[in-house]
């Protein structure tokens, strides 16, 4: 008779415990204070009852994460499209760097708008119709960095308008002119 009584009391107990686990919030040493029984206990009743402890541990930690950090995700991946860099946003935003690692993945076309954006901050129309290059140079020939590699800006500026990496070369004498409308192919061979 005792024996049926001590199993009708456990097995409730087994069924909180599980849930509480499954919470997300508590650790199984703090489920088992908050029940008065071992850790090691709450790791048998999880094991008995087939929950992959580890598993929905850091499957919960996300979603917790996510519900927590979604929105400034959202905010960081539209700025980062908009040409902004990385660090100083997160920073602003005050996301740990571990939560941009798991979370924050970049397509080719979120790098592509980011490298664009980057491209047009560079762009200061002229009134005859130039469009002059306000960024880097080297030996005199405007250059944009990407992915610390500096390319031609020219190169750069004709891929971003035309989908093709091509050698290209200025047809209105300006060398600090990027207006595509001034570009064509140079002939290799």
């Amino acid at each position: 008779m005792t024996k049926t009584l001590y199993y009708a009391t456990i097995y409730p107990m087994n069924e909180k415990i599980v849930d509480m686990y499954l919470e997300g919030k508590y650790s199984m040493a703090d489920v088992g204070k908050a029940f008065g029984v071992s850790r090691q206990y709450v790791h048998q009743v999880l094991n008995k009852s087939k929950v992959e402890d580890r598993w929905l541990k850091y499957k919960n930690k996300d979603k917790a994460d996510l519900a927590k950090y979604g929105e400034a995700l959202n905010e960081l991946m539209e700025r980062y499209r908009n040409g902004e860099y990385i660090n100083p946003v997160v920073q602003q935003l005050k996301i740990p760097s571990r939560i941009v690692n798991k979370f924050f993945h970049r397509t080719a076309e979120d790098i592509l708008d980011h490298e664009v954006s980057k491209y047009a901050r560079n762009l200061a129309p002229q009134p005859n119709g130039c469009i002059e290059w306000t960024g880097c140079y080297a030996n005199g020939y405007p250059i944009h960095p990407v992915n610390s590699h500096d390319r031609s800006a020219l190169k750069w500026g004709w891929f971003y308008a035309n989908g093709e990496f091509v050698s290209v070369k200025n047809t209105c004498g300006n060398r600090r002119c990027v207006n595509i409308e001034h570009m064509e192919k140079r002939l290799v061979g």
